[in-house]
């Protein structure tokens, strides 16, 4: 139904089951057609990604009863929930299956079948327990001009890797960089619409991560792990089957070892297409899912920002649009996070969603899963302290993170990594934390912290300004999560939700203990990942340290212009543009590094 009056397309339970299995009939249609050799191109990769990030999701929101999401939230939760549906769904695939006979259960017809019957059932236990259930969209905002007109930038950032794959020219990608860096200037000055800010955040999001995915030919780029994930996700793909008794980290991931194959076969997309397309557009929901938890702490300027900072590093746009693993815990990450503060869902709800989350970033990745884990115990402690000495304001709400939804996470990922891949990602912890022990005595020295050594070596003067910069943005996060702290302390009211709080002071302090022995742990991957729960603070910690200058109207401004002389120079349009010779910068895809250079380029930014 639309309302004339506000364009506005509202879906109640009964059309949007409507909806949802005449995209489940399209998309079994054109897999028929398919196989008869009369496929139209493009609509099957079209509908079926549709099909596989969205519907599962909408269906187990409504059959939890979660009603009274908006809907920029039901389209996140949806997506995470959707993932998190097929990694499971293909792990009891993978182990009952072949009990009944069905030796390669990770293929066509029991992937398709299996996936369109729970479907169906979802789709009947969803019309009963959830007819209240209503979908909204803005007609008039999704056609809107400034809508329209950001929908081309992602269309650029394809053209323009296009042309440096195979002209070897970055000239559009220096375009849209430049167009990209316009934007929180027009935000901070309150010239955009807010009510498409996160549409602007997904399109700035997915322009980035394309600009960089699609540049390649191949997958062997030197700061992505993209061609060992190929290898072990080929293994399922091709034998129709996952093994988890093979040894390696990467084969504990289901996140590698089923949402890769599912996603090719269903698809019909070779893995490689996976890889450079599929993963990229999923990536890209995580800043807007950051929006989203930002917005609720804070307000929409202050999201903005927080999300530009978060695009605006190496690592988002250049590691983890390649990096599979990584990149999707990050997105079940954000989404974990907005769960637990989520004051719209009931109790029991909240948790059921975070659970979920939590267990699909163990499955995703072993490294994020780590740290969430020595987060929540630090979280824990932390809330026992505001609630028993500080009395803290908001620690009368109803939060997940408690000691025994601790405790599940923690039985979990051990259990998981303990007896799946011959127990190779515990290995990996068992080894991180020796070596912690073990060079503890050369604490804080270049030879055992890659964050000590980033910052005494000499770099191109681009990377130095890069480096600094980051220490900059640092500083400034160190200020407001202090703040944030002494607020806690004088007991004052605070917007921030104390799960929130409690999580961000966590990550401070795992960021900060990346300057110890951890050469085991990529540093530029840790740090980018606390932004998750820092960004927000870099925007608070200016504004604090600006009430005490004497341009305080002026704050929002001037930290949008530190945002993009930050993204300039991370994303190499500096060193690219303005500065000749052997500076050197592994960020802009058309700049020839020495070797040495790639093997340092992960310490260069975070």
């Amino acid at each position: 139904m639309i309302n004339s009056d506000r364009f506005v397309l509202n879906l109640n339970s009964k059309k949007l089951l409507i909806v949802i299995v005449s995209l489940q009939l399209a998309f079994l249609g054109i897999v028929a057609l398919d196989s008869l050799g009369l496929g139209i191109p493009i609509l099957r990769q079209v509908i079926g990604f549709l099909y596989l990030t969205f519907v599962p999701g909408i269906l187990l929101i409504g059959v939890f009863r979660i009603n009274n999401l908006n809907t920029l939230e039901t389209l996140l939760y949806s997506a995470g929930l959707s993932l998190s549906f097929l990694m499971f769904i293909g792990f009891l695939m993978n182990f009952f299956y072949p009990l009944i006979g069905i030796s390669k259960p990770i293929s066509i017809t029991p992937i398709l079948f299996t996936v369109t019957t729970i479907i169906l059932l979802l789709c009947t236990v969803f019309y009963y327990r959830s007819k209240e259930f209503v979908l909204s969209l803005s007609v008039k905002e999704i056609t809107s001009p400034a809508v329209l007109l950001l929908a081309l930038l992602p269309f650029i950032s394809i053209f323009g890797a296009h042309l440096l794959k195979y002209y070897n020219s970055n000239t559009i990608l220096l375009a849209l960089f430049a167009i990209i860096s316009v934007f929180p200037l027009i935000v901070s000055m309150g010239k955009f619409p807010v009510k498409i800010l996160p549409f602007l955040v997904w399109i700035i999001s997915i322009s980035l991560v394309f600009s960089h995915s699609l540049a390649f030919k191949y997958l062997s780029f030197p700061l992505s792990d993209a061609t060992v994930e190929h290898y072990y996700a080929n293994l399922v793909y091709q034998n129709g089957i996952w093994d988890p008794q093979i040894f390696g980290n990467h084969n504990a991931m289901l996140r590698i070892v089923m949402l890769h194959p599912i996603h090719a076969i269903l698809l019909n997309l070779n893995l490689t297409d996976v890889f450079m397309i599929i993963h990229p557009l999923l990536y890209s929901l995580t800043p807007v899912a950051l929006y989203a938890l930002f917005k609720r702490q804070t307000n929409e300027k202050i999201a903005f920002l927080s999300c530009f900072f978060f695009m605006s590093l190496h690592t988002f746009f250049l590691i983890l649009s390649r990096m599979t693993r990584a990149g999707i815990a990050e997105l079940f990450l954000a989404l974990f996070a907005l769960s637990i503060t989520d004051k719209n869902i009931s109790g029991a709800k909240k948790s059921l969603l975070s659970i979920i989350f939590a267990l699909s970033i163990v499955v995703s990745h072993y490294g994020t899963s780590y740290l969430l884990m020595f987060a929540l115990i630090a979280s824990v402690l932390l809330l026992v302290l505001f609630r028993k000495f500080l009395a803290f304001p908001t620690i009368k709400e109803k939060i997940s993170i408690s000691p025994i939804f601790s405790i599940l996470y923690v039985v979990s990922l051990l259990a998981w990594y303990m007896y799946i891949s011959a127990s190779s990602s515990f290995e990996t912890l068992v080894k991180f934390l020796n070596h912690m022990v073990s060079e503890m005595s050369a604490m804080f020295s270049p030879e055992t912290s890659y964050s000590v050594y980033a910052l005494i070596k000499d770099w191109p003067f681009s990377v130095e300004v890069s480096r600094n910069l980051i220490i900059i943005a640092y500083i400034f996060i160190t200020v407001g999560v202090i703040d944030l702290i002494w607020n806690i302390f004088k007991k004052k009211e605070i917007k921030v939700h104390a799960g929130f709080a409690a999580l961000s002071i966590a990550f401070l302090g795992i960021a900060l203990a990346t300057f110890l022995p951890t050469k085991e742990f990529n540093p530029a991957r840790i740090l980018h990942l606390s932004l998750v729960f820092l960004a927000p603070f870099l925007v608070t910690g200016f504004l604090k340290i600006n009430r005490f200058g004497k341009m305080q109207n002026k704050a929002y401004p001037i930290l949008a212009v530190f945002l993009i002389i930050f993204f300039l120079f991370n994303i190499g349009f500096i060193s690219e543009v303005f500065i000749k010779g052997d500076d050197f910068s592994p960020n802009i895809l058309i700049s020839k590094p020495r070797a040495s250079d790639i093997n340092d380029a992960q310490f260069i930014s975070v």
